[in-house]
């Protein structure tokens, strides 16, 4: 027999809910800097082979740290263009994450237990429940970011952490 004092949650924000997205145009500049990545590694390590062969270890060096800073910066496009479809709604139940892939995930109003703002290196804000964990990293180049801000911080009680 079914517990009614247990309430089932929808699967995601009411029609009135407010979502706040990256701009369209976020997406294309990360790919055409994904595309520019591609070629600076391409160039690096043609340009590493051919001076290579002459046996230089600083030349191998300077290819090989080359190589290792392209990539880390090829690893983080990537991680950017995942969540750059992401989106961030606020209803009458709460903050809603909601992933491009993957179930919605809801703070409910009365489960907020605070927001902790990181500047460095991510620009965005965490939102934490009653328990103290990140339920949604929320960025601050999602558009209209100030009025998601606001609507948390109105919503926040009392004895929420403010970081």
């Amino acid at each position: 027999m079914m517990d009614r004092s247990v309430q089932s949650l929808p699967l995601g924000p009411s029609p009135k809910a407010t979502i706040f997205s990256f701009h369209k145009r976020s997406r294309l500049s990360l790919i055409c800097g994904f595309v520019v990545l591609l070629g600076c590694v391409v160039f690096v390590g043609y340009t590493g082979v051919s001076t290579a062969s002459r046996g230089d270890t600083l030349d191998i060096l300077a290819t090989i740290g080359g190589l290792a800073v392209l990539g880390f910066m090829i690893v983080v496009t990537i991680s950017q263009l995942r969540i750059v479809q992401d989106r961030v709604g606020v209803d009458d139940l709460g903050v809603w994450y909601l992933p491009a892939n993957g179930a919605p995930t809801l703070v409910e109003w009365g489960n907020l237990g605070g927001v902790k703002v990181r500047s460095i290196p991510t620009q965005c804000i965490d939102i934490l429940d009653n328990t103290g964990s990140v339920r949604i990293r929320a960025q601050k180049r999602l558009q209209n970011f100030d009025a998601l801000e606001q609507a948390i911080n109105a919503h926040m009680p009392s004895t929420a952490t403010r970081k």
